[in-house]
């Protein structure tokens, strides 16, 4: 499925929750394909190029700023490479880790593992099949269920351009 952030917008179209069953009762794993286009790319020319986007994941309360778990994603245009995080909330505080960079237009599964004490980021080329990250990150809370998070761009900053991304449930 693409999604597209328009310039000027957050949020991509379509929205992420009219195309999957939003709520997740005791979730074990959040998998996705994910491809960025050419389109993508952007250089906001500031500090703010070092922002997180969201690309998906869950939460475990209403306020996703407070038990959350989702991969986020920005562009290095000195690199040339897309650089994909995990992007969490533990209790109201924010934890961001870099997992590894990705190129344009090739295909990697991302899959988000939710244990009883953490969440495991992993993350594959799928075209060789080479496993480029395997990060977990303590969660810190025992809750059961929880919704899907979609695509966001930013945070103080809408799309620079139209922007799309490839994903697809794996």
């Amino acid at each position: 499925m693409t999604f597209t952030f328009h310039k000027g917008k957050h949020r991509a179209r379509p929205l992420y929750w009219l195309h999957w069953w939003p709520l997740l009762f005791n979730p074990v794993e959040v998998a996705r394909r994910v491809c960025f286009s050419f389109s993508t790319k952007y250089d906001l020319g500031s500090d703010d190029q070092q922002d997180h986007n969201k690309l998906f994941g869950i939460s475990f309360t209403r306020d996703p700023h407070r038990n959350s778990a989702r991969f986020g994603w920005r562009y290095d245009p000195v690199k040339n490479k897309f650089i994909l995080s995990a992007y969490c909330y533990l209790n109201g505080e924010r934890h961001m880790v870099d997992l590894c960079d990705l190129v344009v237009n090739r295909q990697y599964d991302c899959t988000l593992v939710i244990t009883n004490s953490d969440y495991q980021f992993n993350v594959r080329q799928v075209d060789n099949g080479a496993t480029l990250n395997n990060t977990a990150i303590s969660k810190g809370h025992n809750k059961k269920n929880g919704y899907l998070l979609g695509p966001y761009f930013g945070g103080n900053h809408v799309a620079p351009n139209n922007m799309t991304i490839e994903m697809k449930r794996i």
